[in-house]
């Protein structure tokens, strides 16, 4: 289950209807430009507005920010658009509050800046925005800039609830998957994600899916999770396309067919998708549906693992030292290392302990391959333990 920072666009209210477009006064120059905004005439709101933002009208400077963000039907000007949301905040408009918030934490558009993303999510959330509720609640739930809390998470899920915003039901749904600030709930968490991939959100969709894929709260059923998948791809969702490559590339409820799977992982790997990238890469290396190629295989599993795919990363740490690796593999050698072997999971670090000793890709290396199965075993892993003390 995925959690998501939204960055949504919230009416103002306290402005009123649309007045004539040729305004008499600034407050009738405001009705009109927040109306022409509010219809998505970017040229016509930016003419009447942009006087009044520049002299400090707080919902102006808003709406101009917003106008000027994505640039469209104007010229795009990043640098204006934060600084008018920036001015905005902090006149308390709760939108523009969570517009900086989100700024802060995806770091595109400004440095990225979690503690400065968790203090706008707050005051946005504060002022009731829904948005700014969900995303605060993502950084809690997930330790992201602040000590993991799944109890606060809920609290602000639970806030923003009543607005039925997709991101808000699909985050909610998350917290009960997993049982996180509220006690796990399969069939709470499938209504929630039903909600909200009704109203169209993709990822949500594509949690559906992985539901009907696993028979978790519902009867396994694998023709209902290739068409979420397939509902989430249509929209662009790089999970839903990965997903489906994995049903065509195991055969899951459809007949196997490797190039239609390697074309799903590419259409999410184009969007920067680590799990598939780290499936192309699998598939390279073991000539498992695609031609036997391990450069090509490397290439992959080293884009995975610098997008956080811990698997990826446990093929690099055995492939690091390959011909098929290239100088800047090997710089991430000893942390990824250090990563894996501290908070890596048991299964990835008996992985690594498998390819060390089954000597398909290297040279087989029995003390090192003993002492990931030891870490593994540690972490209550059975098989690795067994797989230690045949080595000893």
């Amino acid at each position: 289950m995925t959690h998501t920072i939204g960055i949504w666009i919230s009416t103002i209210v306290l402005i009123g209807s649309a007045a004539a477009a040729v305004a008499q006064s600034d407050d009738e120059r405001l009705r009109s430009g927040w109306a022409a905004f509010e219809i998505g005439d970017a040229a016509l709101a930016l003419r009447l507005l942009d006087p009044l933002a520049a002299r400090g009208n707080k919902y102006a400077q808003y709406a101009v920010a917003e106008v000027l963000l994505p640039g469209k039907q104007v010229p795009r000007d990043l640098p204006r658009a934060i600084d008018l949301f920036l001015k905005a905040a902090n006149q308390d408009i709760p939108a523009a509050q969570a517009r900086i918030g989100a700024a802060f934490f995806h770091g595109d558009v400004i440095k990225q800046d979690y503690a400065q993303a968790l203090a706008w999510f707050e005051r946005g959330a504060r002022n009731g925005h829904a948005a700014a509720q969900t995303n605060l609640a993502v950084m809690y739930a997930d330790g992201i800039g602040v000590q993991r809390d799944p109890a606060s998470a809920m609290y602000w899920l639970e806030q923003a609830l009543p607005r039925g915003e997709p991101n808000t039901l699909n985050t909610l749904a998350n917290a009960y998957a997993r049982g996180e600030g509220a006690a796990r709930d399969p069939a709470r968490a499938i209504a929630l994600y039903q909600r909200a991939a009704d109203a169209g959100l993709a990822i949500a969709m594509d949690n559906l899916g992985n539901y009907y894929r696993d028979g978790v709260g519902v009867p396994k059923d694998l023709a209902a999770a290739r068409g979420w998948y397939e509902r989430a791809a249509a929209l662009g969702e790089p999970r839903g396309f990965n997903n489906l490559g994995v049903l065509y590339w195991k055969g899951l409820g459809v007949e196997t067919d490797f190039k239609r799977a390697g074309d799903y992982f590419r259409m999410a790997a184009q969007k920067s998708h680590g799990d598939a990238e780290a499936n192309l890469g699998l598939m390279f290396l073991f000539g498992q549906g695609a031609a036997l190629d391990r450069d090509i295989g490397t290439r992959w599993m080293a884009l995975a693992a610098a997008h956080g795919n811990e698997l990826a990363k446990a093929y690099m740490i055995v492939l690091a030292d390959t011909k098929w690796a290239i100088a800047e593999d090997r710089k991430q050698l000893q942390s990824y290392s250090n990563v894996l072997g501290a908070t890596g999971s048991a299964a990835t670090q008996k992985l690594i302990g498998d390819l060390l000793s089954n000597g398909i890709l290297i040279p087989v290396n029995l003390p090192e391959a003993r002492r990931w199965y030891l870490l593994a075993a540690r972490q209550g892993d059975l098989a690795s333990a067994a797989r230690a003390q045949a080595l000893q």
